[in-house]
């Protein structure tokens, strides 16, 4: 059964090249509704939790998913892992991170199972390099989109970016098929 508390359609007029995403995706707090305006986004560098590139992967929403995780025998666990993100030789002005998935979602008993094995599920953080092989998380929760596919966006806005390496990391079967940086 679906229940629903409000229904609304809204249109935005907006200029060709320019991506307008809601501020959403679930996170433990949730966020007051908001629309994001990108412009000009570019795919950094993606290294994938196998360490493999996974650039090409995640350009475009063509259900190529950046991948790369272990399994927990859990639905919806993984084995805790990371993406690298090198956003270096982008823009200055590139502060908004997009990033399209769907989660394979645990379910309550899943979640039942995995309370008895002592798992515990972790939202995608995002951690910011501070020097080589150093990180720092800067946002504890950035979300899980709840749609097959959702776009989260994350703002990046004036933190610091020292070596220009940003990571997710969670241990949650998410599925990235884009990941890019916009103004």
């Amino acid at each position: 059964m679906l229940y629903l508390d409000e229904v609304r359609l809204l249109a935005i007029d907006h200029p060709a090249g320019i991506e307008v995403h809601p501020d959403e995706g679930m996170t433990h707090h949730p966020k007051p509704f908001g629309l994001l305006a990108v412009a000009e986004p570019r795919t950094p560098r993606v290294t994938d939790a196998s360490g493999q590139d996974a650039t090409e992967r995640a350009r475009t929403i063509d259900r190529s998913f950046v991948e790369g995780f272990g399994f927990e025998r859990v639905r919806g666990y993984a084995e805790e892992h990371a993406l690298v993100l090198d956003l270096t030789g982008l823009p200055a002005s590139h502060r908004a991170l997009l990033l399209t998935g769907w989660t394979d979602y645990a379910f309550s008993s899943d979640n039942v199972a995995a309370s008895q094995m002592e798992l515990v599920m972790v939202p995608p953080r995002l951690d910011v390099e501070t020097a080589p092989d150093i990180w720092q998380t800067v946002i504890e929760d950035v979300g899980i989109p709840v749609g097959r596919p959702q776009t989260l966006v994350v703002d990046l806005g004036a933190t610091a970016l020292p070596t220009g390496r940003v990571r997710l990391v969670t241990n949650m079967r998410i599925y990235w098929d884009r990941i890019a940086v916009g103004r």
